[in-house]
């Protein structure tokens, strides 16, 4: 995976209200996940992280829990790759994979 970049939501995405304190992760120009400060989470452990739909097939762990954003970053591209290629997929993938898992639409 190349490079992880973290945004803040407030500034990647247009709608809602969103705490300084949450992030999306970044790569390709593509949003691959989230890290964020949780509400609600394990004991010292303050910060989630989580793959996006799409970025966590046949990976694991897909998310957790961390100490500091940094570590939630650093959990994170260990669960993404790396800078391992083979390990993620492409963009074409991702597109195969929605298509078959997408809900169907029906149109009366």
């Amino acid at each position: 995976m190349s490079s992880l970049v973290l945004k803040r939501a407030s500034a990647s995405r247009s709608s809602g209200t969103w705490s300084d304190d949450d992030f999306d992760v970044i790569a390709d120009g593509a949003v691959v996940g989230r890290i964020m400060k949780a509400a609600a989470s394990p004991v010292d452990l303050p910060w989630l992280w989580t793959l996006a739909f799409g970025h966590h097939e046949d990976r694991t762990p897909t998310h957790g829990y961390e100490p500091t954003r940094e570590a939630a970053m650093a959990a994170f591209a260990k669960s993404a790759g790396g800078n391992d290629p083979s390990r993620r997929p492409s963009v074409s993938d991702r597109a195969r994979h929605w298509r078959r898992h997408a809900p169907q639409r029906t149109v009366s």
